[in-house]
């Protein structure tokens, strides 16, 4: 099943509303909430990184930065890099633009900014680069709940 099939099936398993949102496909965010028109607060940036040891998937507000040094510690490892393209389709099983904040086989290390846990809503990439997904934060919270918070 691929990434976008497979968070469909963990959304509805556990019975968590959410709205699909369709666009061109696109590579950033904030390409995104121009067309789609929402605050770049509630939306997600997300990165799949790599240390010596771990592969992990990293997810903060579009209008954070990515604190390598912090989501390196929090998940006990010296350095993180990002994952190249490669990389990214044999282990994750997505394209450069769409990585998703959750979805992955346990041995991959989520890590969430706790600021998405704020806003109403969150908005993020299901692992396609066309698709938007927006769950009410509450959901997203309970979606993200192994995850190491940062």
């Amino acid at each position: 099943m691929d990434l976008y099939n497979h968070i469909l099936f963990l959304l509805s398993e556990s019975e968590i509303a959410f709205e699909t949102l369709q666009h061109d496909p696109a590579l950033t965010i904030e390409q995104v909430s121009s067309v789609l028109n929402y605050p770049l607060e509630q939306s997600t940036k997300t990165l799949a990184l790599e240390g010596t040891s771990r592969m992990v998937v990293a997810t903060v507000a579009a209008h954070e930065r990515f604190n390598f040094k912090a989501i390196a510690t929090v998940v006990g490892v010296k350095r993180l890099s990002m994952c190249k393209e490669q990389t990214l389709t044999e282990n994750f099983g997505v394209e450069r633009g769409g990585v998703a904040p959750f979805g992955f086989p346990p041995q991959i290390v989520l890590v969430v900014s706790a600021s998405l846990f704020t806003a109403p809503h969150v908005y993020f990439s299901p692992g396609r680069r066309d698709l938007t997904l927006k769950l009410a934060s509450d959901d997203f919270k309970r979606v993200m709940s192994d995850a190491l918070v940062v």
